[in-house]
Formats: structure tokens, C-alpha cells, sequence
């Protein structure tokens, strides 16, 4: 079973060479795992992401933020995708058997995995791993890129997992979130940060979330009809 770990990134090859040297090193079988990174055609650190071995480039033009997984979920070849940061670290050895396992402790693979971050851990899932079914039930992704450009769509996924009781916990699982609104990690506030803010803080997608609350009461609905 492959397992995709989907990474935007944009301007820090260093990072995603990080989490995927972390995701790599730690895998039970290193040789199922795939990491697919989409960068910018405008990021001037481009020639330093082809350069990289140990990731899959995909290049296009700069798109909403929150398409970038969609993007990548197009090309993947895994059965379960994580939607991963290039500011995640694993810490977990074996954590791809564990991930499995989850999956396959639910026969219709109709669930929503998930580990600690170092920030919200149980509280919500930052980091999700779904699976293909999941995403064809669904007909996406994350949702409405054009409207989400920046978070509330990781809020969108785990509150529909939840309504219908499908969500899996592995407190064992740590995919480090290395995010300087922890000052103890020495994180630099960084253009791709300060990017990430303004589009927040400009589209107010934390505001606009409730304007969708119908849509998501009918996605809710397409995944219980499709549960076994």
C-alpha cells in the first residue's frame, strides 16, 4: 500500500528536505512512501527544489494556497494521502504501519487519521491522512480553494470525520509541527509565513467559514449514505 504525503512548499527546499528525509528514515517500508512537493514557477528557490532527490516536483503556476493538495492528489499513486506542511517533521518510527493499520481497522477505509502536532494534538487534526475513497466520496480534496486561501479547510475535513464518527487518534503518531507560534523551536517568521498571514487576514476565510455550514451539513450526508 503506498502512502502519499502531499507538501507545498515555497522557499524552503531545506524544509522539504527535512520532512522528507524524516518521513523516509522512519518508515517501516520506505520503498511504499511517496513525497510529492508542488513549488512555483515564481519561487526563486526552484532550482533548489528540482535539485532535491528526495521528493517528487511538481511545478506550476502559483495557485490558491489550499488547491496545492488538490493538485497533488491528481498525480499520486497512494491509496491514503497526508496532507503534510513543509514545516512537519516525523518523529515516529514505523509511523507508516501504524497509518496503515488505522486504515485497515475500518473496512470501507472511510476514516480520518491523525497524530500529534506538538500544538492542538487530539484537539484537531492539522495533519490528516484520508484515503482515496474518502476523497471520491467527497468529489475533492479540500474544499473551495478559491475561498479558503489560507486554513479552515483542515477545520472543514476533520468537523465532517467527526459528525459521521470517523475519526482515528494515534497519540503515538508524532508529526512535529515546527511553527514559530512556539518560540521554544526558534522558528523563523519568514516570507512564506508573513504570505500565509496576509492572505488570512485579506479573504477572512476564518469569518467566511460559517457562511458554509449547509454545504457541509450535504457533504455530511454523502459520506453516511456511503459508510458500511
Amino acid at each position: 500500500m503506498v502512502i502519499s504525503l502531499l507538501c507545498p512548499s515555497r522557499g524552503r527546499p531545506e524544509n522539504l528536505r527535512r520532512l522528507s528525509e524524516s518521513a523516509f528514515s522512519l518508515a517501516a517500508s520506505p520503498l511504499d512512501i511517496e513525497v510529492l512537493a508542488y513549488v512555483d514557477l515564481d519561487d526563486p528557490a526552484l532550482p533548489q527544489y528540482v535539485a532535491l532527490d528526495c521528493a517528487e516536483i511538481h511545478t506550476g503556476e502559483r495557485i490558491m494556497f489550499t488547491d496545492y493538495w488538490n493538485k497533488l492528489a491528481e498525480v499520486a499513486r497512494g491509496d491514503i494521502m497526508g496532507m503534510m506542511g513543509d514545516d512537519v517533521v516525523f518523529r515516529t518510527p514505523g509511523w507508516d504501519v501504524m497509518v496503515e493499520a488505522a486504515f485497515g481497522s475500518v473496512p470501507d477505509r472511510m476514516v480520518l487519521v491523525y497524530g500529534r502536532d506538538g500544538f492542538r494534538n487530539q484537539v484537531h487534526a492539522s495533519h490528516p491522512f484520508l484515503s482515496r475513497e474518502w476523497c471520491e466520496v467527497l468529489g475533492y480534496l479540500y474544499p473551495h480553494p478559491e475561498v479558503f486561501t489560507q486554513d479552515m479547510v483542515d477545520v472543514w475535513v476533520f468537523e465532517l470525520a467527526q459528525a459521521v464518527n470517523r475519526t482515528i487518534y494515534l497519540p503515538e503518531l508524532f508529526t512535529q509541527h515546527m511553527h514559530p507560534d512556539d518560540p521554544s523551536l526558534g522558528v523563523e517568521f519568514d516570507q512564506t509565513y508573513r504570505d500565509n498571514a496576509m492572505r488570512r487576514e485579506r479573504d477572512r476565510t476564518h469569518e467566511r467559514y460559517a457562511d458554509y455550514a449547509a454545504e457541509r451539513a450535504a457533504d455530511v450526508e454523502k459520506l453516511r449514505r456511503a459508510l458500511r
